[in-house]
């Protein structure tokens, strides 16, 4: 009985692992920018010349929870929301922003209101924002 209990503990620690590993992924994005997710509370678009973990700040272009996000030819838009658990925490600027892969230029905690006048005034039109999961 006991030996049958430690075989289902092992498995299920086996599934929860793997579990957890298929859930960390990588996305490219334009320019060499990556959107990379750690864990549950962890995704961010990294700079291209930064590995992960990145050394410092600078290397993380849009910090902590990126949750809703979007391509469109140089620039990535989408919203972080916070989350105080994300290793990244007191980088993160919770809200709508827009990345300019081309150039470097981020604009971060952008209310829906001045997000969607800025990318009027930078020539896009109605952007629809999707997990960052179902990038290709």
């Amino acid at each position: 009985m006991v030996r049958k209990w430690t075989l289902s503990l092992g498995i299920g620690i086996l599934l929860i692992a793997s579990c957890s590993r298929a859930s960390d992924y990588e996305k490219s994005l334009p320019n060499g920018y990556r959107l990379i997710r750690t864990n549950a509370v962890t995704t961010a678009i990294l700079d291209p010349n930064e590995a992960w973990p990145a050394p410092h700040p600078s290397g993380v272009a849009v910090a902590a929870k990126v949750v809703r996000i979007a391509v469109s030819n140089n620039l990535v838009v989408g919203y972080v929301e916070s989350s105080v658990d994300s290793e990244l925490a007191k980088f993160q600027v919770p809200g709508y922003f827009i990345l300019d892969t081309q150039t470097g230029a981020v604009h971060l905690g952008l209310s829906e209101s001045d997000w969607n006048k800025q990318l009027k005034v930078m020539g896009i039109g109605v952007v629809k924002l999707r997990e960052p999961r179902s990038l290709p």
